[in-house]
Formats: structure tokens, sequence, C-alpha cells
């Protein structure tokens, strides 16, 4: 947690989200050996990318990028390009709502 004397200055606030777009096969039961029924992945012709985007509506700007799967190592790139666009001087403070992969120890904040 910041202290009130780490955020000294200008602050911006940025609300991010990420979506997935396009289609993951669906899943279906099989029969198998045993009367077991398991699921398996019934189409494989399709795929799927994740969108991430941020903006910051005082500022009326905006940013996004596209990863082939919303994980930590895509939300490290998508923090990088948000601590880009942050107003020179200005600490950037990001909205995030509480996907498991967001409270990695892996996350990289980038510095202000």
């Amino acid at each position: 947690m910041l202290s009130s004397e780490a955020l000294a200055g200008p602050v911006e606030i940025w609300c991010q989200d990420e979506a997935r777009v396009g289609q993951k096969g669906m899943t279906t039961r099989v029969w198998a050996n045993g009367k077991q029924r398991p699921r398996i992945v019934r189409d494989h012709r399709y795929g799927s990318v994740s969108l991430f985007a941020a903006t910051c509506a005082e500022r009326g700007v905006g940013i996004a990028h596209v990863a082939d799967k919303a994980n930590t190592a895509s939300m490290n790139e998508h923090l990088a390009a948000i601590g880009a666009a942050v107003a020179p001087g200005t600490h950037g403070v990001v909205v995030l709502d509480g996907a498991g992969w967001r409270r990695s120890g892996d996350l990289l904040v980038p510095p202000t």
C-alpha cells in the first residue's frame, strides 16, 4: 500500500479490463471404457485472443493491446504500456477487478 507521501503530486486514475474475442471450442462428453463420460473439446478449428484496454477519462486517452492469453505476462506488458501513457510527472493509479492472475507475485508495477 502506498502512503500519501508517495503519491504527492498529480494523480491519474486509469480503469482497465480485458475481454476474450473469438471462440474457444465447445466441450462435449464422450463414452469411454468403464462407463465414464469424460469431457473433450468438440471443435478445434477456432481460436481466440485477449484484448486488454485501459482509459484515463480525465485526459480522454486510452491504450489497448492484443495478447494470445490473459495471464500475468500479458498484464505486465499492459501495465508497462499504461505506465508509458501516464503524463510525465504524474502518478498513475490503475483500477482492476479481482482476477487471480492479477494478484500474482510476478506482477511488475512500472516505475512512476
